[in-house]
C-alpha cells in the first residue's frame, strides 16, 4: 500500500512536470502567434474603449474639526437623517448623502441632466470618503459631463453651507427672533400707552405717585441686568474646570446673587405702594413698567446680538473648504491603456489555450 501511495505521487509529479515542459514548448515554437494574437486582442480592446462613454470625476476637499454634535446648531432630524459617527465628519457625511441635498441639487441642475441621471430613483452620483489620517472628507462625483460633475459637488458643499451652523451662528439666530419679537412687542406697548395718555388725564395723577412708577421702573431694569449676569455666570461656573477661576467665580456670583436678592426686595416694597395708588395709577404703573422692561430687554438683546455676530467672523466653524470641485480636463473611464493591457492579456491567454487543445496534452513515453 505505502509502495502504491509512493508510485502515485510520483506518477503525478512527473505528469505537471511533463504539462508545465508542453507549455513551455508551445511558447517557444508558436511565440509569433501568441504575439500576433496579443497584439491583436490588446487594438481590438483599445479600439472598443473608444466606444465606451466616457465618464468625468471632479472632487473637493473639506477638512473637519472633530467636535461634539451637541455644539451644532441643527438637529440631524430636521434633514431627515441618520449620524453615522458622533463628530463633525459623520455630521458632514451623513447631510452629503441625504435626501433633502439630493432634492435640492436635482433643483438646481437642468431638467434634463436630472432626467438622465434618474436622481428620482437613485441616490446622487456623489462618493463621501473619509481620511481619517489627514482629518478630510473627499466628495467624489461621477458623470458624463465634466461641468455638470463640478457642479454636482459645488451644490453639495454648498448644501453644507445652508444646514451646518456653529454654536455663534445659532446664537445670532436666536437673538435676532427674540429682537423681532421685542420689538414687536415694543410697538405695541408703546400704542397703548399712548392711548392711555390720550384717555386719561395724567396730570391728575400725584407727583409722589410719578415718582414711585419712575422708581420701580428703573429698579425693574436694572434687576433685568442683574439677574441677565448672573444667569451667565451661573453658566460659566457650570463649566469652569480651573480650581482658582472656580473659587473666583463662586464669590463673583454670591456677591451678584446678594445685589438681585436687594434689588428684589427694592421692587417688592415699591410694588407694595404701587397697590395703594388709584386705579388710574396703577394701570399707568403697569404700562411704563412693561416698556421700560422691553426697552431694557431689547438694549440687553442688541449688546449680546453684537458679540454673537463678532464671534461668528472670528469663528473659524465645524469644517473649512479646502479645495471646491472643478470640471476635468481629462475623463476618469475608461482608460484606454489599461483596458487595450487587459484585451492583450485576455487574448494571450486564450490564444495559448487554443494551441494546448489543439497540441493535446504531452504524454510521458512509456518507460
Amino acid at each position: 500500500m505505502a509502495q502504491a501511495r509512493v508510485l502515485t505521487s510520483t506518477e503525478t509529479n512527473n505528469n505537471e512536470a511533463d504539462e508545465m515542459q508542453g507549455l513551455m514548448i508551445l511558447l517557444l515554437t508558436h511565440w509569433r502567434s501568441i504575439l500576433i494574437a496579443s497584439l491583436v486582442g490588446a487594438a481590438l480592446a483599445y479600439g472598443i474603449s473608444w466606444l465606451i462613454p466616457k465618464s468625468y470625476e471632479s472632487s473637493a476637499t473639506i477638512y473637519t474639526r472633530d467636535e461634539p454634535l451637541g455644539k451644532t446648531a441643527m438637529a440631524a432630524g430636521m434633514m431627515g437623517v441618520s449620524l453615522s459617527s458622533n463628530n463633525t465628519s459623520g455630521y458632514i457625511m451623513s447631510i452629503a448623502e441625504s435626501r433633502p441635498t439630493k432634492h435640492m441639487v436635482a433643483k438646481s441642475i437642468k431638467p434634463e441632466d436630472a432626467s438622465r441621471l434618474d436622481l428620482d430613483i437613485f441616490p446622487l452620483p456623489v462618493e463621501v470618503k473619509e481620511d481619517s489620517r489627514k482629518g478630510c472628507i473627499v466628495l467624489t462625483c461621477r458623470t458624463y459631463d465634466p461641468h455638470l460633475s463640478a457642479q454636482i459637488v459645488n451644490l453639495v458643499l454648498d448644501s453644507l453651507g445652508k444646514t451646518m451652523f456653529t454654536s455663534s451662528k445659532r446664537k445670532t439666530q436666536y437673538l435676532s427672533k427674540r429682537l423681532d419679537e421685542t420689538q414687536s412687542e415694543l410697538a405695541v406697548v408703546g400704542a397703548d400707552l399712548r392711548r392711555f395718555e390720550e384717555t386719561h388725564n395724567i396730570a391728575l395723577i400725584a407727583e409722589d405717585s410719578k415718582s414711585v412708577i419712575g422708581k420701580l421702573t428703573e429698579v425693574e431694569a436694572e434687576q433685568l441686568r442683574v439677574d441677565a449676569l448672573l444667569q451667565s455666570m451661573n453658566s460659566e461656573l457650570a463649566n469652569a474646570v480651573d480650581p482658582e477661576a472656580l473659587v473666583d467665580l463662586k464669590v463673583r456670583t454670591r456677591a451678584q446673587q446678594a445685589a438681585s436678592d436687594y434689588i428684589a426686595s427694592q421692587a417688592s416694597e415699591l410694588r407694595r405702594k404701587i397697590s395703594t395708588m388709584p386705579a388710574v395709577a396703577q394701570q399707568y404703573a403697569v404700562l411704563q413698567r412693561r416698556m421700560t422692561v422691553l426697552e431694557k430687554t431689547f438694549e440687553l438683546l442688541s449688546e449680546q446680538y453684537q458679540m454673537a455676530s463678532i464671534s461668528q467672523v472670528g469663528e473659524g466653524g465645524d469644517y473649512e473648504v479646502i479645495e471646491r470641485a472643478e470640471p476635468a480636463l481629462q475623463p476618469a473611464s475608461p482608460r484606454k491603456l489599461w483596458v487595450a493591457i487587459a484585451g492583450g492579456c485576455l487574448a494571450f491567454m486564450w490564444s495559448l489555450a487554443v494551441l494546448y487543445v489543439r497540441a493535446g496534452k504531452p504524454r510521458r513515453s512509456p518507460g
